[in-house]
C-alpha cells in the first residue's frame, strides 16, 4: 500500500512546488519511507527513484533547518545508487555529504560506504587492464597498485580507524605477521563456540572499528595482501578483549583463512567452525554473508567439509548478495563457486547454464574483474563436454596467470595430453610457490591431477624425479584425508 500511494503521488509532484514547506516535508518523508521499503524488497531502481523525489522536495537551506532528515535521505540515496552499480554517482553524492556531516558518527557511516564505492569505481577503471591484447596487461594492474591507485580505499579505511583510535602499521618488520598470529592463537587456544556465545556485546565505537577492519580486509586482498593476517589478528584480539559483535565473525573466519595459507588446517578448522556456529546461533544478519561465506566456504571449509556443501553455501551467499545489490562482491562469489563446482563433480550442462547466466550478470553490472575468469571457465567447461572450443585458451585475456595454467592443465588432462598437462602444472606450481594467497582448493585439485599424470608418465619412462613427485602428492593427499575422508579418501586410493 505504501508504494502504491507513492506511485500515485508521483503524478502530482509538480503541484507541490511553491506550496506549504511543511506539506513538502511530509511528502518527502513519505517518499523516504517508500525508498526504504523498496530497498528492503531489493528493488533498488525504485528505491533510487523514490529517494530522488524525496531529495527534490526538501526546501531551500534544508541542511540548516532539517539536517537529520537531509542526512538520512542523502545517505539512503547514495546506498541505492551504489546498489544499482553506479559507483561514480554514489561517490559524488557521498563526497558532498561528507562536507555536511556534523558529528563523527555521521562521517563514519558516509566514509564506510565511500570506501566500497571507491573500490567499485576502481574495478571499472581497471577494465582496460583486464581486456588488453594479452594477459600480460595484468602488469598494468600491478603498476596501478604500486602507484597507490588501489590504495585510496585502503588508506581511507586506515584514516577512519586512526580516528577511532586503532592503528594499522603501514610497513611490516621481519616476522611481525608470524608473531602476531602466534600471539592470537594463544588467546583462542581453547576457545569453543560456547565461549563465543558467552562473550558480551561490543560497544558502538569498537563495532564501527570492526566494520572498517572488514572493509580494509577486502581491499587489502588485492592491494596489500601482506596486511590480511594483521587485520584478522587485530579483529580477533579486539573481540577477545572487549566483547563480540556481528563483524567479529568475519575476523575469526579471516584468521582461519590465514591459518590455511600457513597449512595449519587443524587450528583453521577449530576456529572456523566455532565462528560459523556462533553466526548461526547468535547472529542472523544476511549482510554478514558478503565476507563470511566467501572466506569460509571458498578458502577454509573444503578442507573438512564436502565440496558439494561448499558449492551449495557459496550459491546461497551469491543469491543473497544479488538481492542486496552488492554486485561487486557477487562477482567474486561467481568465480569461487565455479572453481569449486568442477572438482565437486557438478553436471557440466548445468555448469554451462550457470556460467552463461553469470556472464550475462557480469556484463549487465559491469563486473570487469570477474568476466575474464568466467569466460575462461566457460571455455574449460565446453572443452570438458567435448563440444569443442569456441575460443582458444591463449586468446582469453586473464589478469591472473595462475588461472590460465590451471584451466589449460585441466583441459589437457581431460583430452589425454599427459605431457602437455604436466607442462602447465609445472608452470602453475612455480608461480604459486611465491604466492601464499592463491586459491587453495585449486592447489589441491591440481595436486591430484599432478599425481595421476605423474603415474602415467612413469609407465612410459620411469625416473627418480617422477617417483619423488608421486610420493609427495600422496603425502599431501593423505594429510588432507585426515580432515575430510569424503573429499580425499578416493583420491589417495
Amino acid at each position: 500500500m505504501l508504494l502504491l500511494i507513492a506511485d500515485q503521488m508521483k503524478h502530482g509532484i509538480g503541484y507541490l512546488k511553491g506550496e506549504d514547506p511543511g506539506l513538502q516535508i511530509d511528502v518527502a518523508k513519505h517518499f523516504e519511507s517508500s525508498g526504504i521499503k523498496a530497498a528492503r524488497c531489493f528493488d533498488y531502481l525504485a528505491s533510487r527513484s523514490y529517494l530522488k523525489l524525496a531529495s527534490s522536495l526538501l526546501p531551500l537551506k534544508h541542511w540548516e533547518s532539517h539536517h537529520e532528515l537531509s542526512y538520512r535521505i542523502t545517505l539512503l540515496l547514495a546506498k541505492s545508487i551504489y546498489s544499482c552499480g553506479d559507483a561514480e554517482e554514489a561517490q559524488s553524492i557521498l563526497q558532498e555529504l561528507l562536507l555536511k556531516c556534523r558529528s563523527m558518527e555521521e562521517k563514519l557511516h558516509v566514509q564506510e560506504l565511500l570506501v566500497m564505492s571507491e573500490y567499485c569505481r576502481l574495478s571499472l577503471m581497471l577494465k582496460d587492464c583486464f581486456f588488453g591484447s594479452n594477459y600480460y596487461h595484468y602488469l598494468i594492474f600491478k603498476v596501478l597498485v604500486n602507484e597507490k591507485k588501489l590504495m585510496v580505499a585502503y588508506n581511507l579505511c586506515c584514516d577512519c580507524l586512526f580516528t577511532l583510535g586503532e592503528i594499522i602499521p603501514k610497513t611490516l618488520y621481519f616476522n611481525q605477521s608470524t608473531k602476531m598470529i602466534q600471539t592470537t592463537l594463544s588467546l583462542v587456544e581453547s576457545m569453543s563456540v560456547e565461549d563465543l556465545l558467552e562473550l558480551p556485546e561490543m560497544d558502538t565505537r569498537l563495532t564501527q572499528c570492526m566494520s572498517f577492519y572488514c572493509t580494509a580486509s577486502v581491499v587489502a586482498f588485492f592491494g596489500k595482501p601482506e596486511m590480511i593476517p594483521i587485520i584478522a589478528c587485530k579483529m580477533v584480539q579486539l573481540t577477545i578483549e572487549n566483547g563480540i559483535c556481528h563483524r567479529s565473525i568475519t575476523g575469526f573466519v579471516n584468521l582461519a583463512v590465514v591459518l590455511c595459507w600457513n597449512k595449519d588446517i587443524e587450528n583453521a578448522m577449530r576456529v572456523g567452525k566455532a565462528a560459523m556456529s556462533c553466526l548461526s546461533q547468535r547472529y542472523k544478519k544476511s549482510e554478514l554473508l558478503n565476507h563470511t561465506y566467501l572466506s569460509y566456504y571458498g578458502h577454509v571449509a573444503f578442507h573438512f567439509e564436502s565440496f558439494q556443501l561448499c558449492c551449495k553455501k557459496l550459491q546461497q551467499g551469491l543469491d543473497v548478495l544479488m538481492l542486496h545489490g552488492d554486485v561487486l562482491m557477487a562477482g567474486f562469489y561467481m568465480c569461487k563457486y565455479m572453481n569449486l563446482a568442477i572438482p565437486a563433480g557438478e553436471r557440466l550442462p548445468t555448469l554451462l547454464q550457470k556460467v552463461d547466466s553469470y556472464l550475462e550478470s557480469a556484463e549487465t553490472h559491469k563486473l570487469y574483474m570477474a568476466k575474464p575468469f568466467l569466460t575462461n571457465l566457460r571455455c574449460t567447461i565446453v572443452s570438458l563436454m567435448g563440444n569443442g572450443d569456441s575460443l582458444e585458451q591463449n586468446d582469453i585475456p586473464l589478469p591472473i596467470v595462475e588461472a590460465k595454467y590451471v584451466h589449460a592443465a585441466i583441459k589437457a588432462f581431460w583430452q589425454g595430453y599427459t605431457e602437455r598437462c604436466q607442462h602447465f602444472i609445472d608452470k602453475y606450481l612455480v608461480l604459486i610457490k611465491s604466492d601464499s594467497i592463491s586459491g587453495m582448493q585449486m592447489v589441491v585439485f591440481i595436486s591430484f591431477i599432478h599425481g595421476l599424470t605423474t603415474f602415467q608418465l612413469m609407465k612410459k619412462n620411469f625416473s627418480v624425479r617422477l617417483r619423488t613427485t608421486a610420493l609427495e602428492v600422496i603425502k599431501v593427499l593423505k594429510h588432507l584425508r585426515k580432515f575430510s575422508r569424503w573429499n580425499f579418501q578416493n583420491k589417495v586410493r
